[in-house]
């Protein structure tokens, strides 16, 4: 049984700290266990993963669902998992080629991410609520996202940013795998085309 903690600095029963961030030590590298990442890169995928997401910003529906299963078995589906198992897929296929194609295949990675971002957030179209307040709703789902005045982004983009910003950290961790080499491979490859 995994037990996740968010945004809570709490101590185990042997004294070990939570991070500041929630994943008490180890725990979030064996949530990752869970997701079957096997095979010879399995440790090369779990470190990724594990750099990435330790001190990330959880997009609400995740922290949420961590926050129902302190202490207890997992309420309900994860949020986090088809896009964790997306994650898998992503660190599997760029960990396994050349530098030059990992380099290509980040770039290409990061382009399209940022199209889908743009996408995603352009899908939200101010609107009102049934009560007469002004909210931002979604064109496919109906769901509505009450307009704040608190903050000065826009709650769309606080509600579909933070898995984009995963998924930057997770392509940030995978070409650190690569180091000078990956780099050199992306600048001869912007310099040729």
């Amino acid at each position: 049984r995994i037990r996740i903690v968010m945004n809570v600095v709490v101590s185990d029963e042997n004294g070990g700290a939570a991070d500041k961030y929630g994943w008490r030590d180890g725990e979030l590298r064996e949530y990752l266990k869970t997701l079957c990442i096997d095979g010879p890169e399995a440790s090369g995928i779990l470190d990724v993963l594990e750099q990435a997401l330790t001190g990330a910003p959880l997009p609400r529906s995740w922290a949420q669902w961590i926050r129902c299963t302190v202490g207890h078995e997992a309420v309900g589906a994860n949020p986090m998992e088809r896009a964790l198992l997306e994650l898998v897929g992503v660190c599997r296929s760029v960990l396994l080629v050349d530098a030059r194609t990992r380099a290509i295949c980040i770039e290409r990675l990061r382009a399209a991410w940022s199209e889908e971002l743009k996408y995603r957030i352009d899908l939200w179209d101010d609107s009102i609520t049934s009560d007469g307040k002004p909210c931002h709703r979604h064109r496919e789902t109906g769901e509505e996202l009450a307009v704040t005045t608190d903050t000065p982004v826009p709650a769309p983009q606080l509600r579909e940013r933070p898995l984009f910003l995963i998924r930057l950290r997770v392509l940030d961790a995978v070409s650190a795998v690569g180091g000078e080499e990956c780099a050199s491979a992306l600048e001869a490859e912007k310099a040729s085309g």
